[in-house]
C-alpha cells in the first residue's frame, strides 16, 4: 500500500492524477474506489496499490487513510521523502484588468495530510490504541532513531485536527513503560523525559542513564554529548574509554571521514588525563597511516599521466584544519610523494609556482632560452643563492642578453629593497656607496664585471649608450660613425679626449651634406672642443663642404672662417646682401676692414659701365662703404673715375 495525494481530479469524468513522494504520478479512475465516490480537492491523501493496466500505472483499491494499517503505510514516509510537488495554471488578472495566464507551484506533505486525514477519519480512542501498537511494533525494535519525530509530529497533528481537550499524554506513559535501551537512548540525547512519561521534567537539568545504554550507542556520540557526559559518575573513564575506541576505528575509516570527525576537538575532553597524550600520538599515527596509504593509492592512478594539473589537484587536497604540526607533516609528505613520483618537467612547474623548494638548475638554464620576461623574474627571485643568479647573469651576458639581464637585475632588486616604481638602474649601477648594504650588491659588482669583460663591440657600444657601461669601443665607433645619430656622438664625446673628439668630428663631416647635418656637429665642436682643436675642425669643415652652405654655418655663428669669395658674389645690385653685413658686424662674425677692403676690392673691378646691373652695383658698393667709414669718399674720390664721382655726388 502506498500513500499519495490528489494532483487533479475531474468529478465529473471520474479521473484524475494522484502525486506520490519522489516524482511517481498514477492514473486514478472513479471505478477504483473502495469506498464511495466523494468530492476530491488537490492535496487530499490516499492510500492505493499500483497495477500497470493500458500501458500506464493505476491506481487501485483507492481509499481514504482509516484503518491501522493506512496509519502504518503513511508512516512509513517518516524520516523520508514526504513532499511532492505540482503546477498549475491559473487565471488572474492584470492591473489594467486583462486576465492572463499564470503557473503556480503547490507543495503537499503526504505524511502530514495522511495523518491529518486519518485522525479526522477516527475516534480518539483508536487514534491512540493505533499510536501504541506502531510504537510497541515498529518504533521500539526497528526505528528508535525515529521516536522523537514521531512523537513530535503526532503531538503537533492531534490538537489541530482534534481540539486542543485530546492529548497523547497517556501514550507517553506506556513509551515509558515499554521502551527498550535504544528509545531510552533517544529520549537522553534529546533530553525529552516528557515522551516517556516524566511530566514535569526540566530540560534544564540532566538525568544520568546507564553507562552501558550510552555504550551501545557508542557511534552516535559527538562532542556535545561527549561534554554533557564528563560530569557524570562514570563521565571521565567512559570518555578515555571512547576516545580508544574511536581511536582505534579510526583505521577503518576514510581521511575524509575522519576529518568530518574532528578527532582532535573530541579529544579535548580528556586533557589532563594521564592518557592523553597516548591517545593523541595514537591519533596522530591512526591519520598519517590512513592518509599515507590514501596517498599511496591516488599517486599511482595519476602516476601515469605525468599531468601537472592531476598532481597540483593532490596537492591542494593536503589536509587543513589539523593540529600545526601535523599539518606539517602531511603536507610534508604530500611533497615526498610528488618529487618521488613526478618527472622533472611536472617538478619544475612545483617549484615555479612555489609549491616546492626542490629544482633543478639545470632546467633553470634551459628554460631561460625561452623569452618570458615575467616568467623569469619569478624564477630569478625563487633562486636559493646568489651564486645560482650570478651565473645566470654570466650566461644571459655571455649570450648578449643585455636587455634581458638588467630586466630581472631591476626588478630583483626593487622588489628586495623597495626601491619604487621609478628607480633606474642604469642611473645606481656604477655607485659603489648606493648599494652600500642593500641586498643584491653582489650581482651588481657581477653585472659591472660582466660589462666590463664583454668583447663583443656592438654591444659593448650599445651598453655604453644604455648607460650601463663608462667606456666603448673607439676604433669601432669610428670605424661605424654613418650609423650613429649626432646624440649618440654627443654621448660619445662626452668620455672622450680632445683628439679623439677633433678626429671623431671630421669623420663625421665627410659624410654630411646638409645644412642641418653640419649645423650638428660643429655645435658638438664648438661644445666640446679647445678653440685651438675647432679652429682645426672649422678649417677642415670649410674646404671640404660647398661654400654656399658653409655661409649658412657662418651666418649662424657656427662658422669662424670668413666666407670672403661667396659673399663676393653676392655683393652685387641687390640690396638685401648689403642690409646684411651690419649684423654681421655686430654679432662679430667679421671685422670691419675685412668687410670693408672686400667692398673696395669688389668696386675696382668695376672700370666701365656695361649695363643697368653694373651701375646699380657699384652703387650699393659705394654707399656701403661710406657708410661703414666716411674717410672712403676720399679715396674712392681720388681714383679718378668720373662714373665713381658721379655716384659719390649723387650719394
Amino acid at each position: 500500500m502506498k500513500a499519495g495525494v490528489i494532483k487533479w481530479y475531474d468529478s465529473i469524468k471520474g479521473f484524475g492524477v494522484i502525486s506520490a513522494p519522489g516524482g511517481k504520478e498514477v492514473f486514478l479512475h472513479s471505478s477504483n474506489f473502495s469506498i464511495g465516490l466523494r468530492e476530491l480537492a488537490p492535496g487530499d491523501a490516499l492510500l492505493f496499490e499500483v497495477a500497470f493496466e493500458k500501458g500506464k500505472d493505476t491506481a487501485k483499491n483507492v481509499h481514504t487513510p482509516k484503518s491501522y494499517n493506512d496509519f502504518k503505510a503513511i508512516m512509513e514516509l517518516l524520516g523520508g521523502e514526504k513532499l511532492v510537488h505540482s503546477q498549475e495554471k491559473i487565471t488572474l488578472k492584470s492591473k489594467w484588468g486583462k486576465p492572463y495566464t499564470s503557473t503556480v507551484t503547490k507543495t503537499f506533505n503526504v505524511l502530514i495530510n495522511g495523518i491529518k486525514e486519518f485522525f479526522k477519519q477516527n475516534n480518539f480512542e483508536f487514534i491512540s490504541d493505533s499510536i501504541n501498537k506502531y510504537y510497541s511494533q515498529e518504533i521500539i525494535d526497528k526505528k528508535a532513531e525515529l521516536f522523537i519525530p514521531f512523537c513530535q509530529l503526532l503531538e503537533s497533528l492531534i490538537a489541530t485536527t482534534k481540539g486542543t481537550n485530546y492529548s497523547i499524554a497517556t501514550n507517553y506513559t506506556h513509551f515509558g513503560q515499554q521502551k527498550n535501551s535504544a528509545v531510552l537512548f533517544e529520549v537522553w540525547k534529546s533530553r525529552e523525559f516528557r515522551l516517556i512519561g516524566y511530566e514535569d521534567y526540566n530540560k534544564e537539568e540532566d538525568y544520568e542513564i546507564p553507562e552501558e545504554i550510552i555504550w551501545e550507542n557508542k557511534d552516535k556520540l559527538d562532542l556535545e554529548l561527549l561534554q554533557r557526559i564528563y560530569p557524570y559518575s562514570f563521565g571521565e573513564q567512559f570518555c578515555i574509554r571512547w576516545m580508544e575506541w574511536l581511536v582505534a576505528e579510526l583505521k577503518n575509516k576514510s581521511f575524509t571521514e575522519i576529518l568530518s570527525l574532528s578527532p582532535f576537538k573530541l579529544i579535548q575532553i580528556i586533557e589532563g588525563t594521564n592518557e592523553f597524550s597516548l591517545l593523541v600520538a595514537k591519533t596522530n599515527d591512526a591519520i598519517k597511516k590512513v592518509y599515507s596509504d590514501e596517498l599511496a593509492a591516488l599517486c599511482f592512478q595519476i602516476s601515469g599521466s605525468n599531468n601537472y594539473e592531476d598532481f597540483n589537484k593532490l596537492f591542494a587536497s593536503a589536509p587543513k584544519n589539523l593540529p600545526p604540526e601535523l599539518e606539517a607533516e602531511l603536507t610534508e609528505s604530500v611533497v615526498k610523494k610528488i618529487i618521488e613520483v613526478c618527472d622533472e618537467d611536472v617538478l619544475y612547474q612545483f617549484w615555479y609556482n612555489g609549491k616546492i623548494d626542490v629544482y633543478d638548475f639545470n632546467k633553470v638554464k634551459s628554460d631561460l632560452g625561452n623569452r618570458d620576461l615575467v616568467k623569469h623574474c619569478k624564477i630569478f627571485k625563487r633562486l636559493k643563492s646568489d651564486d645560482e643568479r650570478i651565473e645566470l647573469i654570466k650566461l644571459l651576458a655571455k649570450t648578449n642578453h643585455w636587455d634581458y639581464l638588467f630586466s630581472l637585475l631591476t626588478d630583483y632588486l626593487k622588489a628586495n629593497n623597495k626601491l619604487g616604481y621609478n628607480f633606474s638602474l642604469k642611473d645606481k649601477l656604477h655607485e659603489v656607496d648606493f648599494w652600500g648594504e642593500k641586498k643584491g650588491r653582489e650581482l651588481i659588482q657581477a653585472t659591472i664585471s660582466e660589462v666590463e669583460k664583454a668583447t663583443d663591440e656592438p654591444f659593448k657600444v650599445e651598453l655604453f649608450q644604455k648607460g650601463y657601461s663608462k667606456d666603448f669601443s673607439r676604433e669601432y665607433v669610428f670605424a661605424t660613425l654613418e650609423k650613429y645619430s649626432a646624440n649618440a656622438v654627443a654621448m660619445f664625446l662626452s668620455v672622450s679626449d680632445e683628439e679623439y673628439s677633433l678626429k671623431l668630428l671630421r669623420k663625421r663631416l665627410e659624410f654630411l651634406h646638409k645644412v642641418d647635418d653640419l649645423r650638428e656637429t660643429m655645435t658638438l665642436g664648438v661644445r666640446v672642443l679647445p678653440i685651438e682643436f675647432f679652429e682645426d675642425l672649422d678649417e677642415y669643415c670649410f674646404k671640404n663642404t660647398d661654400i654656399a652652405v658653409y655661409y649658412q654655418l657662418w651666418q649662424e655663428g657656427i662658422g669662424k672662417i670668413f666666407p670672403e669669395r661667396h659673399i663676393s658674389l653676392l655683393l652685387n645690385h641687390d640690396e638685401n646682401p648689403y642690409e646684411e653685413i651690419n649684423d654681421w658686424l655686430s654679432k662679430g662674425f667679421v671685422a670691419s676692414h675685412l668687410i670693408e677692403e672686400l667692398l673696395y676690392r669688389k668696386l675696382l673691378l668695376i672700370r666701365e659701365i656695361q649695363d643697368r646691373c653694373d651701375f646699380y652695383t657699384a652703387v650699393n658698393l659705394i654707399s656701403k662703404l661710406t657708410s661703414l667709414n666716411i674717410e672712403w669718399v676720399e679715396k674712392i674720390y681720388h681714383e679718378g673715375s668720373d662714373f665713381f664721382r658721379l655716384i659719390l655726388w649723387f650719394l
